[in-house]
């Protein structure tokens, strides 16, 4: 995976947004499609893609924006890889 580019948590977060309708739950990080869940928890609007593990969330109580770039192995490389014997 390449290094994904430079951008301020309110960058991230916009983007996540727009790829979330546009591509089909598409991720902004990643490209993937299909993997990102929307969420909002109180006052919390996020992001995550399960593909990569990137996340980006907007505080709607403090208007503070967090974004976090995945490492490439999200939760589903985790739930897919068989067990070890």
């Amino acid at each position: 995976m390449k290094p994904p580019p430079k951008r301020s948590a309110v960058e991230w977060f916009e983007q996540a947004a727009d790829w979330y309708v546009s591509g089909h739950q598409g991720c902004v990080c990643c490209g993937a499609q299909h993997c990102v869940f929307q969420s909002e928890w109180c006052h919390r609007l996020e992001y995550y893609c399960a593909v990569c593990d990137f996340s980006a969330c907007h505080d709607l109580r403090t208007d503070h924006y967090y974004a976090t770039v995945g490492d490439g192995h999200g939760l589903l490389g985790v739930v897919l890889e068989p067990e070890a014997v």
